[in-house]
């Protein structure tokens, strides 16, 4: 493990999520040591590893709705931006009726 993961891997801000999966092995270029110290504290947690299959359906979900938000965000953001351009265009046709 080369010194730039060293210096950017703080454990204690990870999400159980992410903890779950190093504690795993992936990625897989964590060290042993890392796996380890994931598990620790997922465990100061009380992180509740028989119930995995919960944890996974929650991550899934919460997955799910983050990517619906983030459509949501993106439609609303373009229907606004249609709204501004057509806006534009329709005063740009009356000032052309209007000059002739």
């Amino acid at each position: 493990m080369g010194a730039h993961h060293k210096r950017n891997l703080n454990l204690s801000i990870k999400t159980e999520e992410e903890l779950f999966y190093i504690y795993c092995g992936y990625p897989k270029h964590y060290p042993k040591k890392i796996r380890y110290q994931a598990g620790r504290i997922l465990e100061n947690r009380d992180f509740q590893f028989k119930n995995i299959t919960e944890y996974k359906k929650s991550w899934h979900e919460n997955k799910l709705n983050n990517k619906h938000s983030i459509l949501s965000i993106i439609i609303s953001n373009f229907v606004a931006f249609l709204g501004r351009n057509t806006q534009g265009m329709r005063e740009k046709e009356n000032f052309i009726e209007l000059s002739h």
